[in-house]
């Protein structure tokens, strides 16, 4: 019989996980309950846990100071994290300081809390993370940095070490494998079978990997995985060369030796930094989709094919120039009959009579836009768009250019009507600024530079804006900002943070602003966010 110690603000998560735990009264009993860190403290030596279920998002002291003290103390208590936030560095600072497990409120159930607790009985002597916990979270970041969801230089370092992967920020190589023969040796809808071929790939995968200096293997989706390597060390092509090709050779061999696995491999051009990686993968998933199923085992690398999307100038379709109009146009209201940036967009695709294929990685790039504005203004992509599967499933699930069309402005729309709906402005000119605004406020500027940006006078374009909209372009920007502020600010999240990343280059201000318009500070508004 193991005691379990509950330690949480909320009455309601201490319920529910008593009414999980009395599921198996012969394995557990809750021997005590604390509503804070310091409350837990003074009735340990009474109530003798063998666990602690704590969460870890605390008023005073938090959930990781909290792991600490208890890893502290002379008896050995067993320390399970509880939090609402899928977030890395509360799982790598809870591992660190003797914490045994991590699991997610929205996501746990009763059988999971009971695996989680068995394991800690007195025959287990010891306990480690399990591999398949860290694969998943290495699996969930290799797949935000391909679909460009995280593209901050710290926050990838920050992740790289948190989560033990060897891969350096210069001069990337991104190795697009895919099982060929997946559906026959995962017994077509098996999911057991799927999850076990699936751990095994990667498992294999990253044994190989261990002996080269950099490299990580995750499972992308379905038959398709993700090789990534790096040779910031290395300058010469004939011996980058070598190694990819050892590699495959190595992954090809041992995957049809140990699980009758024939693979194909696309390896991409080199990336000078990490940031660029969604490109990479665009480019090996072009040239994989190109050469079909008719390539089992083959080996192809993009730089040794004409990228017909480079040569015919495709990709000038979407320059910087046309990507700044699809952004400000999603916050801009249509006219009655007015042609969208969207649609001229598509219309321009089309005249080039190119198949679906070819025009896949325009495609993505284009998709990824539209994701990057719903993540700056807090939108599920499910809001514009339903589906069952991921936006990058149903993009790569089309076969023509048309059917493509049909699906962008669908989103298009929808967006549009969600962020244009917010505008307030008559005028072309104040509806132009706003969007300058929307765009641009994480950037130090300036009514000079938006009436710069739109094409008009600074006095005419203060005047008018105060007209339309009721405040100053300052007073306005400000208030936006400490909207955005609001969005974005959690518990865990450094408030100097917030402030740089809305715009404030000076904390004291940002700290001056956000009680002006709120009535609050920032930290009262965190506790107050938190409790609600």
């Amino acid at each position: 019989m193991l005691n379990i110690m509950l330690v949480d603000d909320e009455v309601l998560v201490r319920t529910n996980i008593k009414l999980m735990l009395s599921q198996f009264e012969e394995d557990f009993t809750v021997c005590g309950e604390a509503s804070s860190a310091e409350e837990a403290i003074k009735i340990l030596d009474q109530v003798k846990p063998d666990v602690i279920l704590s969460d870890m998002v605390m008023s005073e002291m938090n959930g990781v100071d909290f792991c600490k003290y208890v890893h502290g103390l002379a008896e050995r208590i067993h320390f399970v994290a509880l939090s609402n936030y899928d977030d890395y560095k509360l799982v790598h600072d809870t591992l660190k300081y003797g914490g045994e497990d991590y699991l997610l409120k929205h996501e746990l159930t009763a059988e999971r809390l009971r695996d989680t607790l068995i394991s800690m009985k007195p025959t287990d002597v010891t306990r480690t993370v399990e591999p398949r916990e860290l694969s998943t979270f290495q699996e969930k970041f290799v797949l935000d940095l391909i679909t460009h969801l995280v593209t901050d230089p710290e926050e990838i370092e920050y992740r790289l070490k948190t989560l033990d992967i060897r891969i350096d920020h210069s001069n990337i190589i991104q190795i697009l494998m895919r099982v060929d023969n997946y559906a026959s040796i995962t017994n077509g809808n098996d999911l057991q079978r799927k999850r076990t071929i699936n751990f095994s790939i990667v498992n294999i995968g990253n044994e190989i990997l261990k002996i080269y200096p950099s490299g990580i293997l995750t499972h992308i989706d379905g038959d398709y995985y993700s090789i990534l390597l790096s040779f910031a060390q290395e300058r010469s092509q004939a011996a980058m060369r070598e190694v990819i090709q050892n590699v495959i050779r190595q992954m090809s061999s041992n995957l049809k030796t140990y699980l009758n696995i024939v693979s194909s491999f696309v390896v991409s051009k080199m990336s000078d930094a990490i940031e660029r990686i969604p490109e990479n993968y665009r480019q090996a998933y072009t040239l994989m989709k190109r050469a079909g199923f008719s390539t089992t085992g083959a080996i192809l690398f993009v730089e040794d094919h004409n990228q017909e999307q480079e040569e015919d100038g495709t990709m000038e379709l979407l320059d910087k120039e046309t990507e700044k109009a699809l952004i400000a146009s999603f916050y801009t209201p249509l006219r009655e009959g007015e042609e969208s940036v969207m649609e001229r967009f598509f219309n321009k695709l089309k005249t080039q009579k190119m198949d679906y294929q070819a025009a896949n990685d325009i495609l993505m790039k284009l998709l990824g836009i539209i994701i990057d504005v719903c993540k700056k203004n807090s939108i599920e992509f499910s809001a514009i768009h339903k589906g069952e599967s991921s936006p990058f499933e149903q993009l790569a699930a089309m076969t023509t250019i048309s059917q493509a069309s049909v699906w962008f402005q669908e989103c298009f729309q929808s967006l549009n009507g969600l962020l244009a709906n917010a505008y307030l402005g008559n005028s072309e000119y104040v509806r132009k600024c706003l969007s300058y605004i929307q765009t641009s406020y994480k950037e130090p500027i300036t009514l000079d530079a938006a009436a710069e940006n739109i094409g008009i006078s600074k006095s005419y374009l203060s005047t008018l804006f105060k007209e339309e909209i009721g405040q100053g372009f300052s007073e306005y920007l400000n208030a936006y900002r400490i909207k955005q502020a609001k969005v974005i600010m959690n518990s865990e999240q450094d408030l100097h943070v917030v402030a740089y990343d809305t715009g404030f280059q000076d904390y004291s201000y940002f700290f001056k602003v956000f009680k002006k318009i709120t009535g609050i500070t920032p930290a009262e508004y965190k506790r107050q966010k938190k409790i609600g």
